[in-house]
């Protein structure tokens, strides 16, 4: 056997490295070899960084593949669905959200609707919506300006989505919410009056 066969020869414990599972510490010790040979044989060297970048592939490869197939993380949901929160006035899309899970768009794609049951798309939708009927609800903002709040291009768009989604314009929406809490609101009017009426007479 020639000196530069019995210098490719892999450290003990590392011949089936990269057709198994790399751990850190099997790495670490083909680019110490590496480094050892590398001032006396260059091709050795080179022969051990080489398996060391595969081996590392190969470990990150199927992690990505397994965190696809089984959903997002806890903590990739988290920080994702806390990135939409904070940026639902902005144009979001998929390749800014997936570095937020650390995945690359494909594997994201397939690992967000496997863990909440739709596309990134309709996610982005339902919460612009929800975001839009909740400013609805609690200021008298027009509805242009709620569009461009909660992420649509305009009202126009505004409405088709959210008639789409929820059955009734955004205006018919607010009408119904506003009629409902009108006779709420006499009826403490009414009692107010009648109690300073009695206050009166006393």
């Amino acid at each position: 056997m020639s000196d530069t066969e019995m210098s490719f020869q892999s450290p003990a414990g590392l011949g089936d490295l990269v057709q198994g599972a790399a751990s850190t510490a099997a790495i670490a010790d083909l680019l110490l070899a590496g480094l050892d040979v590398l001032e006396t044989n260059r091709e050795a060297a080179a022969h051990y960084i080489t398996r060391a970048c595969s081996a590392l592939l190969k470990d990150k490869e199927p992690a990505a593949a397994d965190s696809a197939r089984g959903g997002l993380v806890p903590w990739q949901l988290k920080r994702v669905k806390a990135f939409i929160e904070a940026n639902l006035e902005k144009p979001l899309t998929v390749a800014e959200l997936a570095p937020v899970a650390r995945l690359g768009p494909s594997y994201f794609q397939r690992a967000f609707r496997k863990s909440m049951g739709i596309s990134v798309h309709a996610y982005l939708v339902q919460r612009r919506i929800n975001r839009a009927q909740e400013l609805m609800c609690s200021s008298d903002l027009p509805l242009s300006e709620i569009a461009l709040a909660t992420g649509f291009s305009d009202q126009a768009h505004f409405t088709m989505r959210f008639h789409r989604n929820v059955g009734v314009t955004p205006a018919a929406w607010r009408r119904e919410r506003s009629d409902r809490r009108a006779p709420s609101r006499r009826t403490s009017v009414g009692t107010g009056g009648a109690g300073a009426t009695a206050m009166i007479a006393m």
